[in-house]
């Protein structure tokens, strides 16, 4: 990314695709539309040595927490690459008295007047009806040209066929979907796939996909589960699902996966009002080498630390002020 910030990266492509263009989206208000992007083959050596885009404003490294231990610590920060949202159920209490008050009453009201409700569907029609006319929509709405999925035929045999596809009725019309992979052994539902009917905003961005959330929840403790695995997020607080997912009061904790050990290594190379703007912008979570994970809040005498992106959550041990000027007192000449 070229521009007054730019970013330069190295590490497993498919997951750089996930993250950059999210930073991508968080840098143009301060820095504009990107103007060119490029690709090519790098190392982590180069990258540090400045041998790869030798200007950029900021270093962004995939990489295993092994090689991340390794990395410079000066002007840098080491992040989870991914993180899981996990609500965990019990029998005395109920999913919908985790979520705030206020969330509560709308759920509660939006539910009788509207006529809520949740079905499953079994068909290969269903399934047909949800991914043609529910996800896809909702990922060209929200992501347009970056937007990425589960492939359809993958999606069908991979998680319709091993887990469950719900439908959120209103007066009998299906609004939203959510497919679901099912571990009966675990206990565990992990929400895969999620859209609302043609990606309409009065959908998505209306109370509705809070319900589907509660009455997925709801289903699932009924069921016996132990748990719900919201998905993934990428360790930024300032991703705007992040925030919506934390309202249900998911515990945050690193994949049980081969990614439990990846990590992202973001390293500022220069003190500009830009890289300041976008580090204050973007509160993220941190990693230490003992898999601890802290909220990371950055703030100036100019800027103040954007506290509103709350990360009250159970698995954020606790969340630190750092100071930018000490933070890029190694990148000023």
């Amino acid at each position: 990314m070229t521009g007054r910030l730019t970013i330069a990266s190295v590490g497993d492509h498919s997951e750089l695709t996930r993250v950059l263009p999210f930073l991508e989206q968080q840098r143009v208000p301060y820095a504009g539309e990107t103007l060119t992007r490029s690709t090519a083959r790098g190392s982590y050596a180069a990258l540090i040595a400045g041998k790869v885009a030798p200007d950029a404003s900021l270093l962004l490294a995939e990489c295993s927490d092994r090689r991340a231990s390794t990395l410079p610590g000066q002007a840098a920060i080491t992040m989870p690459l991914r993180l899981n949202l996990v609500v965990r159920l019990t029998s005395d209490v109920s999913p919908l008295d985790q979520v705030s008050r206020t969330d509560r009453k709308l759920f509660i009201r939006q539910r009788r007047r509207r006529g809520l409700s949740l079905v499953v569907g079994h068909g290969i029609s269903d399934f047909n009806q949800f991914y043609d006319r529910m996800h896809l929509p909702t990922m060209l709405r929200r992501h347009g040209r970056t937007a990425r999925s589960e492939p359809k035929d993958a999606a069908f045999q991979c998680l319709f066929e091993y887990g469950v596809l719900f439908f959120v009725e209103e007066g009998g019309t299906r609004i939203g979907g959510m497919l679901c992979r099912l571990d009966p052994q675990g206990k565990r539902l992990i929400i895969r796939l999620v859209g609302v009917l043609d990606g309409e905003e009065t959908h998505y961005s209306s109370s509705v996909y809070m319900a589907m959330y509660i009455l997925v929840l709801e289903w699932a403790r009924n069921q016996g589960l132990a748990e719900v695995d919201l998905s993934v997020s990428e360790p930024f607080l300032s991703k705007g699902v992040l925030q919506f997912k934390r309202k249900l009061h998911p515990h945050f904790e690193l994949p049980r996966n081969h990614l439990k050990n990846r990590r992202l290594w973001l390293k500022a190379q220069h003190d500009c009002a830009e890289v300041r703007d976008f580090l204050v912008a973007n509160p993220l979570i941190s990693i230490n080498a003992g898999g601890r994970l802290k909220a990371v809040y950055f703030y100036d005498h100019q800027r103040p630390a954007r506290r509103s992106l709350s990360c009250t959550s159970p698995g954020i041990e606790e969340a630190t002020l750092v100071d930018l000027d000490s933070f890029l007192s190694s990148c000023r000449p």
